[in-house]
């Protein structure tokens, strides 16, 4: 019988034992990517998000939207992406298909990236997914032509890798390289998950 964890795991999902092993076989390349800028204007946005309205705020739209890559995303839906943004900031239990069904409104266009990232900023233990942690942990996503199908197969991996997350970090090889990132950042609070995002991130765009 398949235990929880083997059921919340999708297919296509690395091993836990397999990847703390490659991580940590590679930690000096994986370390260097992490720059010292790219941690400070991570730990701005986080510092930042509760002293400024982030709708209205040019320098938060600007920074966000360059740290995370906003590029090829209408005005509209940016207007709509960071009034939503504020709205929900302070609602940390604030569902990923609620936040996904109300941007689609906006430009009919579903951008799951940026809305992990909206639900990281406004609770850092929610991770986020992008094309180079996905390349890391070898997940494959299935088209889903109808909306709320792909909303929920969405909401669905976002909860599956916060539980490999949870699997991973327990593994001895992958602390010791959380270990070896703290040595890299003293000075920043940033949560395991993020962490974790950090290291796959620099691991899936190698």
């Amino acid at each position: 019988m398949k235990n929880q964890m083997d059921e919340k795991k999708p297919m296509g999902f690395i091993e836990p034992e397999l990847l703390s092993a490659v991580l940590c076989q590679n930690q000096r390349a994986i370390l260097k990517k992490i720059n010292p800028k790219m941690l400070s204007t991570y730990c701005w946005l986080m510092d930042e998000l509760h002293r400024r309205n982030v709708f209205e705020d040019q320098e938060y739209r600007r920074k966000f939207g360059g740290y995370y890559r906003m590029r090829f995303v209408s005005q509209r839906y940016r207007d709509a992406f960071f009034a939503l943004f504020q709205e929900v900031k302070s609602q940390s239990a604030v569902s990923f298909e609620e936040v996904a069904a109300q941007l689609y409104q906006s430009d009919k266009r579903h951008e799951f990236s940026f809305i992990s990232k909206i639900l990281h900023t406004v609770d850092p233990t929610r991770p986020i997914y992008d094309s180079q942690v996905g390349a890391a942990l070898h997940i494959r996503r299935t088209y889903q032509a109808d909306l709320n199908r792909r909303l929920r197969q969405d909401a669905e991996l976002l909860d599956s890798i916060s539980a490999y997350y949870r699997e991973l970090k327990s593994h001895p090889q992958a602390a010791e390289l959380l270990n070896a990132f703290d040595q890299i950042a003293p000075a920043y609070k940033i949560s395991v998950e993020k962490k974790l995002d950090f290291i796959l991130w620099a691991w899936g765009g190698r």
